[in-house]
């Protein structure tokens, strides 16, 4: 008689979605999007390993504090720190409902952009505007001047 020893960190599908808390769906989300690692293996044969489960884990305390799933993203892909990701965050913004307010900026001579302001935290809408401009005058940069007639 022999015994199969499974190692306590390896997983199936079904088994990492319960004890994460999650349904099989979610965990199929995650990975198409970017948020969770591909399995270990391949076909029937994939497993996880308690590095998914302590990432799904990392997603579900992230995004119950209100980051979104792409800032979540970016702070994984750059390998940033989850003390000082929750630290940074800044409330949502207070109103997601009702009546749109939309602001006007101007970001270079000639161009000015409208933004519905009560979808955006302030700083969202800070880097937005900066990166904008800075790819308007780049692209004006680039341009060849017109001559005057």
């Amino acid at each position: 008689m022999f015994t199969v020893m499974i190692k306590p960190d390896i997983f199936n599908i079904d088994t990492l979605a319960e004890k994460a808390g999650v349904s099989r769906r979610t965990i199929h989300y995650y990975l198409q999007r970017g948020l969770l690692m591909p399995p270990c293996g391949e076909g029937r044969g994939c497993h996880y390993t308690s590095e998914h489960l302590t990432r799904i884990k990392e997603l579900q305390q992230l995004s119950a504090q209100g980051v979104p799933l792409a800032r979540i993203k970016e702070y994984f892909e750059h390998g940033a720190d989850l003390f000082k990701m929750s630290a940074s965050i800044e409330p949502p913004p207070q109103s997601t409902t009702g009546p749109d307010i939309w602001e006007r900026f101007r970001i270079a001579e000639g161009i000015e952009v409208h933004i519905r302001t009560n979808r955006l935290t302030e700083r969202d809408k800070r880097e937005l505007l900066k990166k904008l401009a800075a790819t308007v005058k780049k692209q004006l940069s680039l341009e060849p001047k017109e001559a005057k007639s």
